[in-house]
């Protein structure tokens, strides 16, 4: 069985959280889902996504939501 909780990050979480989990999954289906506090997803995370924050100034200590 597929562990999915390691696809599932809060959307409060940092950007080098993120990094951190799409390391992880390298190799595998390299997409993360954002959740809010009540566990629904708000949106999805790519590495892609990631680079084109910090390309535009965002920090690694930026809320993925941003």
């Amino acid at each position: 069985m597929m562990d999915t909780s390691r696809y599932i990050i809060s959307q409060d979480a940092s950007v080098i959280d993120a990094l951190r989990m799409l390391n992880d999954l390298s190799g595998k289906a390299m997409t993360l889902f954002a959740t809010n506090a009540d566990g629904r997803i708000t949106g999805t995370l790519t590495d892609g996504d990631i680079r084109r924050s910090l390309i535009a100034g965002a920090g690694l200590d930026t809320p993925v939501r941003d």
